[in-house]
């Protein structure tokens, strides 16, 4: 087995496993079928200067998912997290080059 099969087993058994830290969740692009996912959800969080409190920049809520998990980089897509029904819109996808793509959301409207 190679190092990055060894990763991806890894990612695969532990975080992607709904069952330890991974969520279900269903991508749906436009006009397409839905494709369930298992990821993890990365809340948004807004980080400032230590020195006035002030925000320094803002961050929308995120999905990290395994890249083979899609057929294509997901543009426009809806996202529906299964533990609560809300939806968001995939507002640019994020590709990591080893395996795994962040997946910015934007809450859907």
């Amino acid at each position: 087995m190679t190092f990055q099969e060894q990763l991806n087993a890894d990612i695969a058994a532990v975080f992607l496993n709904v069952n330890e830290f991974a969520e279900p969740w269903t991508l749906t692009p436009p006009g397409g079928e839905p494709i369930p996912v298992n990821g993890l959800f990365d809340a948004a969080y807004q980080p400032s200067d230590p020195e006035s409190s002030a925000s320094v920049m803002g961050y929308g809520p995120a999905l990290h998912v395994a890249e083979h998990a899609l057929p294509e980089l997901p543009y426009d897509w809806r996202a529906v997290r299964t533990k609560n029904g809300k939806a968001y819109t995939i507002v640019e996808p994020k590709p990591d080059g080893q395996g795994m793509v962040v997946l910015r959301l934007r809450e859907a409207s």
